[in-house]
C-alpha cells in the first residue's frame, strides 16, 4: 500500500493505492494524524483501493470524528464496490462521499 499526501494551504488529499485492511490501515491513519494539523479539509480519494476490511473502515471514521470538530472531510473516486461496502455498513450515513 501506498499513500500520496498533496498539501495545499488548508487542504490535504490522500490518495491511497492498495488494500486498507488490518495491515495496512495503520498507513493512512499515520498520514492523516502527521498531516491534518492546521488544515479545515481533508479529502481522501479511494480510486486505486481495492479491498477494504473494517480496519478500514475505523480508519475513515476516526478520519471523520477529527475532522468534524475542525472542518470538512470528503470520499472521492469510491468504486462500486466500494460503495456497496459503504451501502452494506452504512457508513454513507456518516460519511461525506462524493
Amino acid at each position: 500500500m501506498t499513500v500520496t499526501k498533496i498539501l495545499d494551504e488548508n487542504k490535504l488529499t490522500l490518495f491511497v493505492d492498495g488494500k486498507l485492511d488490518t495491515k495496512d490501515s495503520p498507513k493512512p491513519l499515520d498520514e492523516f494524524n502527521e498531516s491534518s494539523a492546521g488544515v479545515d479539509e481533508v479529502v481522501i480519494d479511494l480510486a486505486k483501493d481495492n479491498y477494504m476490511s473494517s480496519s478500514g473502515l475505523r480508519v475513515l471514521l476516526t478520519a471523520q470524528k477529527a475532522m468534524s470538530k475542525r472542518g470538512k472531510l470528503s470520499i472521492v473516486n469510491v468504486t462500486p464496490d466500494m460503495m456497496e461496502v459503504f451501502e452494506l455498513t452504512r457508513f454513507t450515513n456518516i460519511l461525506n462521499i462524493q
